[in-house]
């Protein structure tokens, strides 16, 4: 886990587990998690905010999360020039399903000229299956490479917007068997292989 990184504005407290992380993939290692069981509640919210980023440290933020289980909540970032103290802090990143019980890598640009600081962001949701985990938080010195791939998961498009006006339908993400599955869709996903998983889809 990086190191530079506090606790604010929590409804519980966020635990770092000595279990089986990304970085060593063993019990010695150790990943910063949430707990959604009892006696959290269903939208609760545990942030970790980051010292002030200088620019020149790095041009993308890397890190991995492990989000497995079917109550899943919400594992946001958010990003502010404003480091005044305002709690105003535009989300850059998001990811809210099941995602497999692995840890997959998620990477943002951090190209800013100003300043600026990072917050995590774990929602509670509702039922106790839905613990979310981070492990290896770093700046990389390079751009963020792959900026234009999307596995969909988590029900979004990544950035990737359906044209208005110009064509007779959209794009639109689901999971599990297509409702063409039988003739030419998919049964599953390709991400993760299973009923949970998410892709684009158009129906002909």
């Amino acid at each position: 886990m990086q190191r530079n990184l506090k606790v604010k504005q929590t409804d519980f407290d966020l635990d770092v587990v000595h279990e089986c992380p990304h970085t060593l993939g063993t019990a010695q290692g150790y990943f910063m998690f949430i707990e959604t069981s009892f006696p959290q509640k269903p939208g609760n919210k545990g942030r970790l905010i980051s010292v002030v980023e200088q620019p020149q440290h790095g041009r993308c933020l890397q890190f991995w999360y492990h989000m497995y289980g079917r109550n899943i909540g919400q594992l946001n970032v958010y990003m502010s020039t404003n480091t005044s103290g305002n709690d105003t802090h535009p989300l850059v990143w998001s990811r809210g399903a099941n995602v497999g019980n692995v840890w997959r890598k998620a990477q943002i640009s951090t190209e800013y000229k100003d300043p600026f600081y990072i917050v995590f962001e774990g929602v509670v949701g509702n039922g106790i299956e839905g613990d979310i985990s981070m492990d290896d938080v770093e700046r990389l010195a390079v751009s963020c490479k792959e900026p234009n791939n999307c596995d969909f998961e988590g029900d979004t498009f990544c950035g990737w917007e359906n044209v208005k006006n110009t064509d007779k339908f959209d794009w639109e993400i689901t999971s599990g068997p297509s409702s063409n599955a039988f003739l030419s869709g998919p049964l599953t996903d390709h991400t993760l292989g299973t009923d949970d998983g998410s892709y684009g889809y158009i129906d002909t």
